[in-house]
């Protein structure tokens, strides 16, 4: 049974959410979001520790895996591999507790179901007690104390069975209301606790069930004369009714703790291939965009070889080839490890394509001047050529000479 106080503080705990759901989809990198268009979103952000997180996943029963998760206290995405695993793993088991419920075993469904089974267990067991007293008293050969025993431990079982379902509706309402993963906890465990109990109740039924066939069997040999024999056989056949409805023939068709069982045995394998999902695709992405700068500055690179090379920087750009080389080399492999290499060789690369880009530029920088300074002195040599023969002629002619 749930203590009071643990509803009290959980039912009347409020939810204040620090970016908007759009604000919190704006956070997915683009990369993402344009190779899982349809990627769906939680309603709202689900409590982990102190930090609630909006999150983006295929449902659990999905062959598509991936998680992306949104702080709703920062607005940052999640990058931390154990804290996305945390979440990953925390929405898994939310999604356990979505298939519960689109299968048809809400607490709030069950509960209806049971409390009607309780209550009309215990109009039955009055009714066997007086039916019980007149047969035996007429019939001593006749015993129906094993069917009483039987019946009052299906009523024992019923209200069992309705309290844990009491308790899973109050864990449902509360996880409602405050989305956390204490809550979802501790509802999934009253969910395990109720199906347990339900199972067993089942097993009771059909026993009872059982017990009454094997009576009216006996009746039907008996030399109980007639019309006492059916009116015998129409009380036995009154009392199977329990109130159980179709919830018999659900639970014999599909046991639900077999919900719990078949996702919880690929939880594990879900959670990692989803985090794993999503880390390859975000470094792929980065891997990518880093790529195609580094691309473009190499190939600008080839074009400048030749000058390069005449000013002595052949080992370097051989040492840029090789570097590219390596990294070509790792992202055909197209895996995570071969991303995450890329990213951890591609700076140094980049800063040898920088180095040769620099010493290019400054060997354009030291030519230019050079030819602009020869031409100028030319002019100046002519200049001051025709300066000297102006200076000459006119000292010539004032001193008299006539040059004609």
């Amino acid at each position: 049974m749930m203590k009071r106080a643990f509803f009290f503080l959980l039912l009347t705990a409020s939810l204040v959410s620090s970016i908007s759901s759009s604000e919190a989809r704006d956070k997915i990198s683009s990369c993402i979001r344009d190779t899982n268009p349809d990627l769906p979103q939680s309603l709202q952000p689900i409590g982990i520790g102190s930090d609630y997180f909006w999150t983006f996943n295929y449902p659990i029963s999905s062959q598509k895996k991936i998680i992306v998760a949104i702080n709703d206290g920062s607005g940052e995405r999640v990058i931390d591999e154990v804290i996305l695993h945390e979440v990953a793993t925390t929405v898994f088991r939310q999604g356990i507790a979505e298939e519960i419920k689109s299968r048809g075993y809400s607490a709030n469904l069950l509960q209806t179901t049971i409390a009607q089974t309780a209550e009309q267990t215990r109009r039955q067991q009055s009714n066997l007690e007086v039916f019980r007293e007149q047969t035996e008293k007429k019939y001593q050969q006749l015993s129906l104390q094993d069917l009483q025993d039987q019946l009052n431990r299906l009523s024992n079982q019923a209200d069992d069975l309705d309290s844990a379902l009491r308790d899973s509706l109050g864990y449902q309402q509360a996880f409602e209301t405050d989305y956390s993963q204490t809550t979802l906890n501790a509802l999934l465990g009253s969910y395990n606790a109720s199906f347990d109990a339900l199972a067993l109740f089942i097993q009771s039924y059909d026993d009872y069930q059982k017990s009454i066939s094997d009576l009216e069997s006996e009746v039907y040999k008996s030399s109980i004369p007639d019309p006492d024999n059916k009116n015998i056989y129409s009380n036995l056949e009154n009392l199977r009714d329990l109130g159980l409805g179709q919830l018999y023939a659900k639970a014999k068709a599909s046991d639900p703790r077999l919900i719990t069982k078949k996702f919880e045995a690929i939880g594990e394998n879900w959670v990692k291939d989803s985090v794993e999902s999503y880390f390859f695709i975000d470094t792929r992405c980065n891997a990518e965009e880093q790529f195609a700068a580094l691309d473009s500055d190499y190939r600008s690179m080839l074009q400048s070889e030749s000058l390069l090379k005449s000013k002595g920087l052949g080992p370097e750009v051989e040492s840029v080839k090789q570097k590219y080389t390596e990294i070509t080399a790792l992202r055909s492999q197209r895996s995570l490890a071969g991303y995450k290499a890329m990213l951890e060789k591609m700076p140094e690369a980049k800063g040898a394509i920088d180095f040769l880009k620099d010493r290019f530029e400054g060997s354009k920088a030291t030519i230019a001047p050079q030819q602009k300074q020869e031409d100028y002195t030319g002019l100046v040599i002519i200049g001051l050529i025709i300066a000297i023969a102006a200076y000459a002629f006119m000292k010539y002619k004032s001193q008299g000479n006539d040059p004609l």
